[in-house]
């Protein structure tokens, strides 16, 4: 290794003035170009840059080798020693081997006798631990069936629980599917009535005071009016007539639903209940007789006969003087039949049905 590191390291110093000699050809001798040194210089450069490193592995190598020598030799130097001590290792090995050897035979010995000792003591342990087995087994057992039976009891317990519960929910979903069978009738019938309630609430609207009645009225004041002004126009001493109103206006400015009787008699126009009692003793005979008459065709019929029943019980002899000639003004259109005990009318009339009850009951006879 040092002979080839030598030559490499000569071939090293060799190149290095080459390099620097590098001036001429080799071979003729020729002086050489600035180029062709240039070149053989890069050439040489090439070789000595391969050279130096070939020099360093082999300077590494020899470090390894240094190193893997002084190993060697340490591993051989405990390699005698180690075949020193391999003998005496035998020869105490020997002396062992003997002592085992006898110790071997003494264990034989006390192997047979401890075994025959050693059997009786284990079939005695043996005995011994299956009696006490046995016991630890039976009370064991007897403390699990304890607890299994405890445990039974429990179960039995919750089992009853969950019957009594089964029962009360059983008995509950039946009160509720009845309860919901129950609120489905109670829903029908709410569902029917909350329609008869809308049909009634119609109903309500249309007769009650907006709507038919307010309607009916409406088309009839001026009829109403017509027939009574009518009326008053034969049966009073001065040109009389009425006129009703059906809405009047609030003080905040509304208005509202309303029947007001107005008359006027003469120059005079007033309010119904500002008139004398013979003045609205005619007036509301007159708006009787209209009605009736209003009535009367509304059914397809005529009116002919007019029953009047003690009206002239409040009259004095003026009153029924006035009264004796309204009826005879409208006897000419109507039959007319008074009913009355007022003594004094007797003679006013032609024709007198007389009405007497005595003890045996009503007698009628004709005058």
């Amino acid at each position: 290794g040092k002979t080839k590191k030598n030559l490499i390291s000569e071939m090293i110093v060799n190149l290095k003035r080459e390099i620097k000699l590098a001036n001429k050809c080799d071979i003729c001798k020729h002086p050489l170009t600035k180029q062709e040194i240039r070149s053989i210089r890069k050439s040489r450069k090439v070789e000595l840059d391969q050279t130096q490193a070939s020099y360093n592995k082999i300077c590494t190598r020899l470090a390894n080798a240094d190193k893997s020598l002084k190993t060697m030799k340490s591993i051989v130097k405990k390699g005698n020693k180690a075949e020193l001590d391999k003998g005496k290792s035998q020869v105490k090995i020997s002396k062992l081997q003997n002592e085992i050897n006898s110790c071997i035979n003494l264990d034989v010995l006390l192997s047979n006798e401890s075994k025959t000792l050693a059997t009786q003591d284990l079939e005695r342990e043996i005995s011994d631990l299956k009696l006490k087995s046995n016991k630890d087994r039976e009370e064991r057992f007897q403390i699990e069936i304890e607890n299994i039976e405890s445990e039974l009891k429990e179960v039995k317990k919750k089992g009853d629980r969950f019957n009594v519960e089964y029962g009360s929910r059983s008995r509950k979903r039946n009160e509720l599917s009845n309860l919901q069978k129950t609120q489905t009738e109670l829903q029908k019938e709410i569902d029917k009535l909350n329609s008869e309630y809308s049909i009634y609430h119609k109903l309500r609207d249309y007769f009650g005071r907006e709507g038919i009645q307010s309607i009916i009225i409406e088309n009839v004041i001026e009829e109403l009016e017509n027939y009574s002004n009518e009326t008053l126009a034969r049966i009073c001493n001065e040109p009389t007539s009425i006129f009703i109103k059906t809405q009047k206006q609030n003080d905040n400015g509304s208005w509202s639903e309303t029947f007001d009787i107005f008359v006027k008699a003469g120059p005079r126009i007033d309010d119904f209940d500002t008139f004398s009692g013979g003045e609205k003793f005619r007036i509301s005979l007159a708006l009787r007789l209209a009605l009736s008459n209003i009535l009367s065709r509304r059914m397809g019929g005529v009116l002919k006969f007019l029953l009047l029943d003690e009206v002239s019980s409040n009259l004095d002899n003026k009153g029924l003087d006035m009264f004796i000639d309204i009826v005879k003004h409208l006897s000419d259109e109507l039959k007319i039949l008074v009913i009355t005990h007022n003594e004094r009318l007797k003679d006013r009339f032609e024709d007198i049905i007389m009405v007497d009850k005595g003890p045996n009951g009503s007698k009628v006879s004709f005058q």
